[in-house]
């Protein structure tokens, strides 16, 4: 199935001030449409300042949250859940959180730790994943 592309003259979504994990950018998504109806699903990337999780005289950190939206009307207007990320990464910085052991046994930094990067939506065996 060929795409039908639009493009709106704003943004689909965009950063929503005060809201801890989208406060700064809202990018990055991944779509899919549900092949019985016209609602569509959106995974998107979002960061902003994250007071929760400030270390004593540092800034705040940026990490990278999944956060969920849906269409109804083929992607005109979104419904996003700006409550609560959809994923949210590891956020520690106690020495046993920054590192981890890889398949062979050595002791590696942690990449997981901060950052969840950018979604991807695709069907195997006739199921989203």
């Amino acid at each position: 199935m060929k795409p039908n592309f639009r493009y709106l003259d704003k943004p689909a979504l965009a950063p929503v001030p005060g809201c801890d994990w989208a406060d700064k950018m809202v990018l990055n998504p991944a779509i899919v449409k549900d092949p019985a109806s016209d609602k569509i699903h959106m995974l998107f990337r979002a960061t902003g300042p994250w007071p929760q999780k400030r270390r004593e005289g540092c800034h705040d950190p940026y990490p990278i949250f999944l956060g969920y939206a849906t269409s109804d009307d083929l992607g005109l207007t979104w419904d996003a859940d700006f409550s609560r990320p959809a994923l949210a990464p590891a956020l520690g910085y106690e020495e046993h959180e920054l590192y981890t052991t890889d398949i062979y046994g050595n002791r590696v930094r942690n990449y997981a730790n901060g950052c969840v990067e950018d979604p991807r939506i695709f069907e195997v065996e006739g199921e989203l994943r």
